[in-house]
């Protein structure tokens, strides 16, 4: 078993599991406004769920709400540190979330717009 599962089996509840799998099936059927309103749900009651923060981050930005999508990102910045400092100590990021890797390389700490790349597909 992952640490992500078990992170993620630690902190929500069986039926909010199955709101944020939902929230992430919308989102791989393209539904990112759907997706967008799960995300929002479980973050109403676990606003720290880096998971949901950044699948949510990633919605907005491919509805080209750019701007959103960096607020949402640095909502999760101390929590994204967090992540990676457990990610070097218990496994792979990549094992842990693929997408909290694809967006902290897309969003560069710095606050320098002309250091933003695209995101990677």
């Amino acid at each position: 078993m992952s640490l992500a599962i078990l992170l993620l089996s630690a902190i929500l509840t069986t039926e909010e599991r199955r709101s944020f799998e939902a929230a992430i099936a919308l989102h791989l059927a393209s539904d990112l406004e759907g997706a967008m309103r799960g995300y929002g749900e479980v973050l109403e009651d676990h606003p720290d769920f880096v998971p949901a923060r950044l699948y949510r981050a990633e919605a907005l930005w491919l509805s080209g709400k750019r701007e959103e999508a960096r607020d949402e990102l640095s909502r999760a910045r101390s929590e994204l540190l967090l992540f990676r400092i457990l990610a070097a100590t218990f496994g792979s990021e990549s094992e842990l979330n693929p997408v909290a890797v694809k967006l902290s390389d897309a969003y560069p700490s710095s606050g320098d717009d002309s250091s933003r790349r695209a995101l990677p597909s």
